[in-house]
């Protein structure tokens, strides 16, 4: 059975059910299970044209989107074997990993410039390509290939960030194997609703997060960004999704601050200790009703892997009625070996073995596995992939562990971080980091070996956390501990956060490398020991690289992944973490952090917004709107205007939802633009409107506006924030409704055209849909400004060509494009 198998049928069988989603920019993109097949059959015919033949290997270097998903099968379709890079991959790494898979073709996001010269060396040969340039390859069918279960689907490069990467061979079989065991343990269907957070370069969110629900039909939503984690989890009601500990405990840590700041902490502390006393999930869910409810009432399980999950943290999560089931795998065994489920779950185990596998436990107490899920070994290194199996053909993962007589299994640590004790005993670093992880004002740990002097090792502890009094933190810890666990040195690590893998597990030989600088007396450069502002951490998290990387002269634009998206999330993220308001424009194409960090202090402070509204869009408000307009918007408008409409022509075929800009002479413009709209657009229209005059001047009208015209605030005045009023757009827009919004943000008093905003370019380009110019006259003499009674008279609404606008296309030259096309009108 090969994976393809799955997205044919599915194409074929569910052809319209939704796949993927992803909120980009203020639009969210949705793909059927046919439009995923159509786009990679696409893809494969692109690679074909290309010259790429069965076994080729193609890499890609890019964030989690439908467009990863479509490449990969894609690559699949024409027999090729995709290489994922993880985003933290450093230009050299890249070349290396490039040579020693022998890739043809590199496929990166647009927004990646790891360096002028992206492949300088290795890469010669190697075509590169923008992942987003491939959006118009489609195809109805696609050659079958051949493809065989022993065939190769992938490359996974691990390690590597110290030295030579290793690839990990994955096959259709290994990852089938793997897949339908997991669903067989943990059972999903095509009813729920993925959200996916961790990097798809990483199998165990291929897996988990995409394979698998591929395989039930199941929709998957991907994160645009950190901060929306928990508006996506209710916006789309999910179900499910994978994550790290870390995830686990920044989301709780949320949710107490919350209560915190409700004034009822303790209210919330009552109930966790009552949850935890409560035997059935479902009278947990009912005590935490209202949490429940924030999630959007279906949120249920985590599948939790990457590192060890802190029993505590589990506890609380189960107190509130969730499921973390955590789990326990690696690269080579695709990934997962055994899983807690909602059926069979144990505290502080990695739950019972998946049938797809075997495991002995050696007699060092390390954990070796046996199965169709377990790789062949690593691609053109005969060598290494000897080492890791046994003599008669297990695994070697490493890592030591135990089964217990129910048959789960329990990790005590890595094999390769295991310290030896002065009395022979085994010391693991994860017990005694969580033994100083308990401590107050510990964010966290990371216990090494440390050979001070030659044949000595030193149990010494790193930790983290702002105002440590770390003397006593370790003597606390001591005291939890056995004699021969006991720390005997400590540092204050100089930095905000340990250096990570992506799965966040702390990079401990980066540790030690660091300690053995500080016991040699070398001064450790200052980018190592810079203190990382809130501000560089943003930037950090929105460009998916290394704190430590950023300074603050480093060249936002120039020298980091931003493209014109990241530029908007960077807006909005500053507005969220700082509460003042940025104006795209003024950023412009060249800024450092420490100019970035003074346009934050001089910036207005955001004043708080009204969000989107569902109930305008409801059917229930629909039939009153269609009822209301007939019995009296049309009235009203029949005895105050002699309507007049042209250029209907041009909206004749329109793809709606369209966005449409008109100039703004009278109160009676949308009443006009309304009823000269065609019918089957009337219907589905909402109207962005002036924020400070329909909801504050005239907030006790506001309802009716919101009724009868499907209204939405959009802020117009400096010092407002103008996301609240795109976001509405983008999800009105995402809803199906086109949308009317006045470009000028106030009525003329001349009559004339006024300078357009600049928002309107931004708008015309990041709303991706088609923008129709208007031109209302007549509506000024009918009722001018500052006249309460209106007088019949002639009015013309006249439309124009609809513009489509790139992303390539600047704000400035959108706008500049909107209002010459008004001007024409």
């Amino acid at each position: 059975m090969t994976l393809t198998e799955i997205l044919l049928k599915n194409a074929r069988e569910l052809p319209d059910k939704i796949a993927l989603a992803m909120r980009v920019g203020y639009r969210t993109q949705t793909l059927s299970y046919r439009d995923v097949y159509q786009r990679a059959a696409g893809i494969a015919g692109f690679l074909k044209e290309n010259g790429l033949t069965k076994g080729d290997r193609v890499l890609v270097l890019a964030p989690n989107s439908p467009d990863w998903i479509c490449l990969f099968w894609g690559v699949l379709l024409n027999g090729n074997v995709i290489v994922p890079l993880n985003l933290q991959s450093t230009p050299e790494m890249v070349e290396q990993i490039a040579a020693q898979s022998g890739a043809k073709i590199f496929f990166r996001h647009h927004g990646y410039r790891p360096h002028p010269n992206p492949l300088p060396q290795a890469g010669e040969g190697i075509r590169v390509v923008d992942l987003d340039s491939l959006h118009e390859l489609r195809a109805d069918t696609c050659a079958d290939v051949g493809a065989q279960e022993n065939d190769l689907v992938e490359i996974m490069y691990t390690s590597g960030t110290t030295g030579q990467p290793k690839g990990v061979m994955l096959t259709h079989g290994n990852l089938r194997a793997n897949v339908e065991a997991v669903a067989a343990a943990m059972p999903m269907d095509g009813g729920d609703t993925f959200l996916s957070i961790l990097p798809l370069s990483h199998v165990f969110e291929q897996t988990i997060g995409f394979l698998y629900p591929f395989l039930v039909t199941a929709k998957i939503v991907y994160a645009h960004s950190p901060a929306a984690i928990a508006e996506l989890i209710r916006e789309h009601r999910v179900t499910t999704m994978a994550g790290v500990p870390e995830f686990l405990r920044v989301l709780l840590t949320k949710i107490e601050d919350r209560a915190a700041a409700a004034g009822k902490k303790a209210a919330f502390d009552r109930m966790m200790k009552l949850g935890s006393a409560l035997p059935f999930r479902p009278v947990r869910k009912l005590l935490f009703a209202p949490l429940h409810r924030r999630f959007g009432g279906k949120f249920r399980r985590v599948a939790s892997g990457g590192a060890p999950l802190d029993s505590e943290l589990e506890h609380r999560w189960n107190a509130m009625g969730f499921f973390v089931l955590q789990g326990y795998g690696l690269t080579e065994t695709s990934p997962v070996i055994s899983t807690n489920t909602e059926f069979a779950h144990r505290f502080r185990s990695v739950g019972k073995l998946l049938s797809c596998v075997q495991v002995r436990i050696a007699g060092d107490g390390e954990i070796q596995v046996h199965g169709p899920s377990v790789t062949q070994g690593y691609y053109r290194e005969a060598e290494l992939t000897k080492a890791a199996f046994t003599e008669d053909g297990w695994f070697k993962t490493g890592d030591i562990g135990e089964l217990d007589k129910d048959g789960f299994l329990f990790l005590k640590g890595r094999k390769k971080y295991m310290i030896l004790g002065a009395g022979g005993q085994n010391v693991y670093p994860e017990d005694l980091e969580a033994a100083l992880n308990k401590q107050p004002g510990m964010k966290d740990s990371c216990v090494v070996g440390w050979e001070r002097r030659p044949g000595q090792v030193e149990i010494h502890a790193v930790l983290l956390g702002a105002d440590l009094k770390a003397e006593a933190i370790v003597a606390a810890a001591n005291d939890r501990l056995a004699t021969y666990q006991r720390i005997a040195g400590w540092s204050v690590w100089p930095n905000d956060d340990f250096p990570r893998a992506a799965t966040r597990k702390v990079k401990k030989e980066e540790v030690l490398t660091w300690l053995k600088a500080q016991g040699q007396g070398a001064a450790v450069s200052p980018k190592a020991i810079q203190q990382v502002t809130p501000l560089v951490r943003l930037l950090a998290s929105i460009a998916d690289v290394e704190a430590h990387e950023i300074t603050a002269t480093t060249d936002i634009f120039r020298e980091l992944p931003f493209d014109s998206l990241l530029r908007v999330e960077l807006i909005a993220g500053i507005e969220q973490n700082f509460g003042v308001l940025l104006d795209e424009g003024t950023l412009g194409t060249s800024l450092t952090v420490a100019k970035l960090d003074e346009l934050i202090k001089k910036a207005p402070v955001t004043k708080a917004q009204l969000g989107f509204k569902e109930w305008p869009v409801a059917g229930w408000a629909k039939a009153i709107r269609w009822v209301g307009q007939k019995l009296i918007v049309a009235p009203v408008n029949w005895a105050c205007l002699d309507l007049r409409v042209e250029g209907v022509e041009h909206l004749r075929g329109l793809p709606v939802p369209a966005v449409f800009m008109g100039n703004h002479l009278s109160f009676l413009d949308s009443l006009a633009f309304l009823m000269a709209l065609p019918p089957e657009i009337r219907k589905r229209i909402g109207f962005a409107a002036a924020l400070d005059v329909v909801y504050q001047e005239f907030r006790q009208f506001a309802f009716l506006a919101d009724l009868f015209f499907n209204s939405f605030p959009f802020p117009r005045r400096e010092g407002e924030n103008i996301k609240a009023g795109l976001d509405s757009m983008g999800r009105m827009l995402d809803r199906g409704f086109s949308v009317m919004i006045f470009p000028e943000g106030q009525i003329s008093v001349t009559g004339e055209l006024q300078p357009l905003k600049r928002g309107t370019g931004l708008v015309a380009v990041e709303m991706k849909c088609p923008i129709v110019p208007v031109r209302i006259t007549g509506t000024r003499e009918v009722l001018p400004l500052g006249k309460v009674w209106p007088r019949r008279g002639p009015v013309t609404v006249r439309f124009g060509p609809p513009l489509r606008f790139g992303r390539d296309e600047t704000y400035e030259g959108a706008t500049a494009k909107v209002e010459q096309a008004l001007r024409a009108l």
